[in-house]
């Protein structure tokens, strides 16, 4: 690679100071799900929700970005799925992983971690959390947990009609293999659906009351905030971003 530098860029340059000049690997100038795993600072306690603006130093990139935080639902195994978190948790010791869309990073590289409030103060040196680059690998899933609820509409002994969980008989033929769970503790499963406005037939491993309430606990991926002006600085700003 060739570096033409002319004579106005020189006088630029200030004297007495050494000039470093690097480069990029092929795949680095390549976008992919980053992921970095860091941890609190002490002295910082600022509430961070994910998807919230943010600024990372990682090598000698600064750029801005979104990142989702996750835990490591077992730590130190090889395990291809994290659990969603909505903020970033202020254990010092627990640590979190921030995954963005961005330019590939190879470790081992130091990544240090900015707020948006702190950089419009002025206030450059809080820094939030520090950590390490992970190896890029977009087949990492990152899970969220939901919950269905719905409402017993008629109840005989282990026999239930349950509404407003779904309202389309396709959904609850979807959901079907799925198991139920009742704030008593009461397990059951989907029989059968009834009408075409969402109503089903369940049946529990024990007798159900009309005041229980029963759940659905579901999973379903996560992925990152698609936000351009983490590699390229000029992109424009969507609305939503100058409406925060």
């Amino acid at each position: 690679m060739v570096l033409e530098i002319t004579e106005e860029d020189a006088k630029d340059f200030p004297l007495g100071k050494a000039l470093i000049m690097s480069t990029l690997f092929p795949n680095e100038i390549k976008l992919s799900t980053m992921s970095f795993k860091i941890k609190r600072t002490v002295e910082n306690k600022e509430v961070v929700p994910s998807k919230s603006l943010m600024e990372f130093h990682c090598g000698f990139r600064r750029f801005q970005c979104k990142p989702i935080f996750a835990g490591e639902t077992n730590p130190g195994a090889n395990s291809e799925k994290w659990k969603y978190n909505r903020f970033l948790h202020n254990q010092k010791d627990v640590p979190a992983i921030a995954t963005i869309y961005s330019p590939v990073v190879f470790a081992p590289c130091k990544v240090m971690c900015f707020t948006a409030e702190s950089l419009k103060s002025g206030n450059c040196s809080t820094i939030v959390a520090t950590g390490v680059t992970m190896a890029p690998n977009p087949m990492k899933c990152i899970l969220k947990r939901i919950v269905l609820t719905g409402y017993p509409l008629r109840c005989h002994k282990k026999h239930a009609t349950i509404r407003y969980m779904f309202f389309n008989p396709t959904d609850i033929k979807y959901f079907k293999p799925v198991e139920l769970q009742t704030k008593a503790g009461l397990k059951g499963r989907i029989k059968q659906s009834l009408g075409t406005h969402g109503l089903m037939k369940c049946v529990f491993n024990d007798f159900i009351k009309h005041s229980d309430v029963v759940v659905m606990p579901l999973y379903r991926r996560v992925f990152p905030v698609w936000y351009p002006r983490t590699w390229d600085p000029s992109a424009p700003i969507e609305v939503e971003d100058e409406a925060k």
